[in-house]
């Protein structure tokens, strides 16, 4: 049901669906998390960084998802918080932000995510 409800909402492209959906990433269930990063990612708003980016360093559950959203929304300000990522203790997480990082910011991700210097 609620996996359903996020995907909806993505569907919408409606902006006014990203106050509900942020918390929701963080749900018990990893098939809700999923369908939410989806829905952010639909909607595609510039709106729904900075509460996803303060999700991320929060610690809670459904990081992994928020990492992948970040990435897919290609917003530059998610770039330091997705190289802060690639330590978290949660390997899923790290490798999000990995993919994120290469696509968020380009080049330098990429370099970032295979260890090298500018």
């Amino acid at each position: 049901m609620r996996e359903k409800a996020a995907d909806l909402l993505g569907e919408l492209r409606d902006e006014r669906g990203i106050e509900a959906l942020v918390p929701a990433i963080q749900d018990a269930e990893e098939s809700v998390s999923k369908a939410v990063a989806k829905a952010l990612v639909r909607i595609n708003s510039a709106r729904a960084v900075e509460p996803l980016i303060q999700t991320l360093q929060s610690g809670k559950k459904g990081r992994r998802w928020v990492a992948f959203a970040l990435g897919e929304l290609r917003d530059s300000r998610a770039a330091d918080p997705l190289v802060r990522a690639l330590r978290d203790e949660d390997a899923g997480v790290r490798a999000q932000a990995a993919r994120a990082l290469a696509t968020t910011a380009g080049q330098a991700g990429r370099r970032i995510t295979r260890g090298g210097a500018g």
